[in-house]
């Protein structure tokens, strides 16, 4: 590629953004005292049925969530949530999530 010269790179890279897609991520950290509602949330968004009786979160949940929505140029297009939902003690939860998170 150096020896076909800077106009064969310039190329190269143009190319590359051309096939480049956003990624439409989002990530989100739920903290609240122990028996707030944390889960009852995630379960409602999820379209999971409420139960009363839920017990509580030890460490960290992670659920995904995929949700329908436009761009700016009014195409539809797929938004991926994680829900990191953290039981009531939030720096042990966070002790234990991974990094990349």
């Amino acid at each position: 590629m150096v020896k076909q010269g800077i106009k064969a790179i310039q190329h190269y890279c143009k190319s590359l953004e051309q096939e480049q897609k956003p990624l439409n991520e989002i990530k989100i950290l739920l903290v609240g005292d122990g028996g707030a509602g944390k889960t009852s949330l995630l379960k409602q968004l999820n379209n999971q049925e409420f139960n009363a009786q839920e017990s509580k979160t030890h460490g960290i949940n992670i659920q995904s969530l995929t949700l329908q929505t436009q761009n700016t140029q009014q195409e539809p297009i797929e938004v991926t949530g994680h829900l990191l939902n953290t039981g009531s003690n939030i720096s042990k939860a966070l002790a234990m999530t991974p990094p990349y998170l």
